[in-house]
């Protein structure tokens, strides 16, 4: 007899570490680049951390060269950082702003670091799922998470239009 005849009430057994699927774009949510653009507005500029942290999250289920989820955890402590000093500078002298200005300026350097990681790692999905989507290095220094996303919509709709 076989165990699951044997034993109705055992937990089937699946392995948990596959990858999503052969269809990679698919995984990467779609999302209105005016939502983004408006939400990064309503939340001071919160969501554009979010929106980094969970596509950031689902690249590296998808993607062979996984991103370090651990540079958008420092880019939440450097903005929390950065705003407790610019608090706290604003009622004191002008030592706090020094330090204030220096972790906005490292808090800039790793988010765009980040953002061209996902822009590296999205070019290779599309290389794969045979796109020829080009995702512009300037837009994407200017205007990141939205524009970023607005690629991640384009390529997906040109997907379902063939499909």
């Amino acid at each position: 007899m076989s165990d699951s005849i044997s034993n109705p009430y055992a937990a089937p057994s699946a392995e948990l570490n596959t990858p999503l699927n052969s269809n990679n774009l698919r995984q990467l949510p779609r999302f209105s680049a005016w939502w983004v653009f408006l939400l990064s507005i309503v939340t001071f500029g919160i969501y554009p951390l979010w929106w980094l942290y969970s596509r950031t999250s689902t690249l590296n289920q998808i993607q062979s060269r996984p991103i370090a989820i651990e540079l958008v955890y420092v880019l939440v402590v450097l903005l929390v950082g950065s705003f407790v000093l610019g608090f706290v500078a604003g009622f004191s002298d002008t030592s706090y702003a020094l330090i204030e200005n220096t972790i906005s300026i490292a808090y800039w350097i790793i988010y765009l670091i980040v953002a061209y990681s996902i822009r590296n790692r999205l070019h290779d999905i599309f290389g794969k799922e045979g796109h020829n989507a080009r995702i512009g290095p300037i837009l994407t220094f200017f205007f990141s998470t939205i524009y970023l996303q607005y690629k991640i919509n384009e390529a997906i709709d040109v997907t379902s239009s063939n499909s």
